[in-house]
């Protein structure tokens, strides 16, 4: 039995950036996509974006009892991510 996209409660996005196409295109179908950011070799998710907490094109709040902040961020805010 196939399961259809009219049963999806939520969907997560994860392990390369998603296109603000992709997010607009399952937004139009009533379904939001909620991005997270982590790694593997830091136990997996660091941020996530929940109900409540949804911004297109952001990968949410970080979990409970972790921290993060951007290095040297240039004029635009980009820089390293660092994890603790």
């Amino acid at each position: 039995m196939a399961i259809g996209l009219d049963r999806c409660r939520l969907c997560f996005t994860g392990a390369a950036p998603v296109t603000m196409d992709t997010l607009k295109y399952f937004q139009s179908i009533n379904i939001p996509l909620y991005e997270l950011y982590g790694m593997s070799e830091c136990s997996g998710p660091h941020t996530v974006s929940i109900p409540g907490h949804l911004r297109s094109g952001s990968c949410g709040i970080a979990l409970d009892g972790l921290e993060m902040k951007i290095l040297n961020p240039d004029s635009d805010g980009n820089g390293e991510v660092r994890l603790s």
